[in-house]
């Protein structure tokens, strides 16, 4: 969370410097940020109520949100 803040703040600085707007590379960051934060506490639901098979699904998902938030900040 802390990075898609720092990255929203300098996409601001940019835009207010060079006139010109953020990619949305950065947006969807954040997003994917947000959903992970949001499978984490699901997650957090699944083990309170031993539901091992919720557990592994967002475990899944969790993943390929990792994956594709590594690809996004390769190519910023």
């Amino acid at each position: 969370m802390k990075n898609a803040l720092f990255g929203a703040v300098f996409c601001g600085i940019l835009g207010a410097v060079f006139m010109s707007g953020c990619s949305s590379t950065e947006d969807k960051i954040a997003k994917l940020d947000k959903e992970l934060k949001e499978l984490r506490t699901q997650k957090f639901y699944c083990q309170m109520n031993k539901d091992f098979k919720c557990v592994d699904e967002l475990n899944k998902k969790g993943e390929e949100i990792l994956k594709e938030i590594r690809e996004l900040r390769k190519s910023l």
